[in-house]
């Protein structure tokens, strides 16, 4: 991998794979309309996050802080041993993906002191899983120098409440 290029991290939605439409269309944007392409690693974390684990909190929280905290060490070991720069990596995330993005955020800065560069949220999961009692679980303003979020299903499925720097509202 070319530490030079930039990294940008894509997180599917839950029961989601990197084959997923959601971030098979994201890469390939950045392969259709990007001059410089940045290394792009997709993960598949649904081994370690079962959906049924998942809407039996707390053990399912327990899972996804898991998954965030490997995520982190990762992303520092890339950092300290590969020459990744943390404070200009984006991390992506469609749906639960987008939480799974703010606490890995939120465990760099932490556990690590550094501070992403970005986190895009696409229609964050809301659905039985609206954690405004416990922040840290969650997509949040402040998990990166910059939080974007785009809702397009607020209020049903997704989240309704704003949750980045700025947060765009489709439908």
């Amino acid at each position: 991998m070319n530490s030079t290029k930039g990294l940008v991290v894509l997180l599917p939605g839950l029961g989601e794979d990197y084959l997923y439409a959601s971030t098979a269309q994201i890469k390939n944007a950045y392969f259709d309309y990007n001059v410089s392409v940045p290394e792009i690693i997709e993960v598949d974390y649904n081994v370690g996050v079962q959906e049924s684990s998942l809407l039996s909190a707390p053990e399912g929280f327990c899972n996804y802080f898991h998954v965030s905290e490997k995520l982190a060490e990762f992303i520092n070991n890339l950092n300290t041993s590969h020459g990744f720069q943390i404070e200009d990596m984006h991390l992506i995330g469609v749906s639960f993906g987008a939480h799974l993005a703010g606490v890995t955020g939120y465990i760099l800065q932490t556990k690590y002191g550094y501070t992403l560069k970005r986190i895009t949220g696409l229609d964050p999961l809301g659905a039985g899983y609206n954690c405004v009692t416990c922040p840290s679980l969650r997509l949040n303003q402040g998990d990166a120098k910059f939080v974007d979020v785009i809702h397009t299903n607020p209020g049903r499925i997704g989240v309704l409440e704003p949750l980045g720097d700025i947060d765009f509202y489709v439908n």
